[in-house]
This record gives C-alpha cells, structure tokens and sequence, in this order.
C-alpha cells in the first residue's frame, strides 16, 4: 500500500501517522472529463473558480509560486510565520480542515485583511487546503521522494460522489 500511494504523490511521513491511527485507503476513480490537470495552470483554474475570496492573493504570487522551490518557501514560512513550525506539522494539527492555530491558513484567513498575502503564506494555503505537498511541483505528475516523476496528477472540484452516477468507483488499496 505504501509504495502505491507514495507512486501516488502522498508524503511518506503522512502515510505512516494514517497508517499508525488505523486509517485505511482507498482510490477514488473519476471521469477524465471532470479533471483538471495538476499544474500550475490548472491551480489556478480551481483558484479563480472555487475560491474567489483567496483568488486575488494566489493569483498575485503565481509567478513567485512557478519560479521558487518548496525548500525555500517552507524555510521563509518556518523562520517567519509559521514560528519554527513546518507547512505539515501545522496541517497535522489541525482537524477536519479547521484551527485555531492562526498559523494554519484557511481560506478565511488568507483573504483576510490582517493576512499580507506573501508567497510563502500563500503556499501555506495551498499546502493546508488543497492538499499541495512538498512533492507538488505544478508539472501535472507526481513526484516520488527520489525524484522520479510518479503517475499523472489531476484536480476535481468538491462534489458530492453520487453526482458521478456509475462514472465513479473506489478501489481499495490493501496491504
């Protein structure tokens, strides 16, 4: 299972504190036609369409988040806002996509006007809600650990499952 969600793009350290709480897995298949492609392009896209409120801040840094490698954001976020903290450990402690922690920025919080909207805020925001780790590098493929490109990635939107009808499947992913 580890090897397959890893090929997958998810981190390793992600895998093992879901795999330590008992979590199981499973892949959600979609139809092609209702993704967008995982680049820079296409995060955009789901920027301006789902998230208005934060849209203006994201799409300000686009050259920045194109250019800049996770490495340095994560190293401005954690010396600046994050106070010592990574983008995971922060996302960790959070529930059900919620915190008070004012570190984790929800979509609220970065279209806020206390919220400057910096590059490395706004990768933090793109980390805690769309789910872009450090192996997100807008190509439209995963990255393994090793850095070998992994299997397409694509973006769906927020909907309800039984939206697909019989176009959508789940396969479970077991040891």
């Amino acid at each position: 299972v580890e090897e397959r969600l890893l090929r997958l793009g998810f981190e390793k350290r992600w895998i093992e504190r879901r795999r330590a709480a008992g979590e199981a897995f499973r892949l959600a298949l979609f139809p092609a036609e209702a993704a967008e492609p995982a680049t820079w392009d296409g995060i955009f896209n789901v920027v301006r369409e789902t998230f208005p409120e934060a849209a203006p801040k994201v799409l300000a840094r686009a050259g920045e988040l194109r250019a800049l490698p996770f490495a340095e954001l994560q190293a401005r976020a954690t010396a600046g806002y994050l106070r010592g903290a990574s983008y995971f450990e922060v996302n960790e402690a959070a529930m059900a996509g919620a915190s008070e922690d004012s570190r984790y920025l929800s979509t609220a919080r970065l279209a806020s006007e206390q919220c400057e909207g910096r590059v490395e805020e706004v990768r933090g925001w793109l980390y805690h809600v769309l789910g872009l780790s450090d192996l997100f590098d807008g190509a439209g493929s995963t990255v393994l650990p090793d850095g070998r490109r992994g299997v397409g990635e694509f973006l769906i939107r927020n909907r309800r499952v039984a939206d697909f009808g019989e176009a959508f499947a789940w396969v479970e992913l077991t040891p």
